[in-house]
């Protein structure tokens, strides 16, 4: 019995029986984003989404509601997007989160132009981290939660990236 229910658990948390998928991908000539730790990235998304029935309830920004999508995909991209996120010093990053009804998919594209690896390795934490709750909590992240505090660099989140 504990081997079905450890069998049952392992493909539920890997999202096979649950239809619902969730990626991260680059375009080739921005550096190459993958999912390195699969467990600690799906360990993340957990702490803010989970799918329900073969869907994630994904925000739009432009509708001001949730709707259901069956794929989630994080693109890291070379062009500016509609969104800057900027300090004293410029641009930090650009997103736009498009959310096709249709399809039933839920692409956040990001742009980060920092050409020193060090900084883009920083700001695309906080690209991801911060969209991320966008896009399944519908709003900012703003205050403190314990529960994404482990959560606090690229590694946490499972997520590796290398120079094009």
């Amino acid at each position: 019995m504990l081997l079905v229910t450890s069998i049952l658990a392992y493909f539920y948390f890997r999202g096979t029986w649950s239809n619902c998928t969730i990626s991260v991908k680059s375009d080739k000539n921005a550096p190459y984003v993958k999912i390195a730790d699969r467990d600690k990235w799906l360990d993340f998304i957990g702490k803010l989404a989970e799918c329900q029935d073969g869907f994630y309830q994904a925000y739009s920004e432009k509708e001001h509601l949730f709707i259901p999508v069956r794929r989630v995909e994080f693109a890291i991209v070379k062009d500016s997007q509609t969104v800057t996120l900027k300090d004293a010093s410029g641009a930090l990053y650009s997103r736009t989160i498009a959310i096709d009804r249709a399809k039933k998919q839920a692409v956040v594209y990001i742009n980060i132009p920092a050409s020193d690896l060090e900084k883009f390795k920083k700001y695309l934490h906080t690209a991801v981290f911060l969209n991320a709750y966008l896009l399944f909590r519908g709003n900012p992240y703003n205050t403190y939660e314990p529960a994404l505090a482990p959560y606090k660099d690229l590694d946490a989140l499972g997520i590796s990236y290398e120079k094009p």
